[in-house]
């Protein structure tokens, strides 16, 4: 699982994180796990993150808020990744 910031361009980029110890776990559990699940909520959306821990198209699944840019979200889809929105 990543806990990931998303912005237009870090669409291209991959998923980042705060830390480089952060970045390096995720990629290690991403390495073993049978399916990749992403989770942006509002408050990460659109922040800049430090360190990176994947492609957003090696996520099989992303799930976000109602709030979540409508844009990302097809660019998201448009990678493959399925992007579940949350209702609150």
């Amino acid at each position: 699982m990543f806990q990931n910031g998303i912005k237009q361009n870090i669409i291209e980029f991959g998923v980042f994180v705060a830390t480089p110890e952060v970045g390096a776990f995720g990629r290690a559990v991403a390495q073993v796990s049978r399916r990749r699940i992403g989770i942006a909520t509002l408050h990460s959306l659109g922040n800049d993150g430090f360190a990176k821990a994947g492609r957003i198209e090696d996520l099989d699944l992303l799930i976000t808020d109602q709030d979540a840019d409508p844009e990302a979200i097809v660019r998201i889809e448009a990678l493959g990744v399925k992007v579940i929105v949350a209702q609150l």
